[in-house]
């Protein structure tokens, strides 16, 4: 529950008052949504913020779930990056190889 009355609110909502950082974290508590939701429609390149589809999978998650998750693309990730490091050494060398 935030603590404020129902003009205070429709005054953020339109736009005719700005809320502090403590009241808008109130917001999205209250809404239980994460304050990135509630400014997506700001930004000026929305595009910029992570795939809908995974946030939508972690909002559905329990703290485990979500933990695991974590691990696991972290984990993918990195043997993502030691792949693509791989095949560039690889390609160096040959070309470097093909040149000698």
């Amino acid at each position: 529950m935030v603590a404020v009355n129902n003009d205070h609110i429709s005054r953020i909502e339109n736009g005719r008052l700005r809320p502090s950082l403590t009241l808008l974290v109130a917001i999205a508590n209250s809404l239980e949504v994460s304050v990135d939701d509630l400014l997506v429609d700001s930004l000026a390149n929305p595009n910029a913020m992570p795939s809908d589809e995974l946030h939508d999978l972690l909002l559905d998650c329990n703290e485990n779930e979500k933990e695991m998750l974590i691990r696991t693309a972290t984990f993918l990730k990195a043997m993502l990056s030691e792949f693509a490091y791989k095949k560039t050494t690889r390609i160096a060398t040959s070309a470097l190889m093909s040149t000698a």
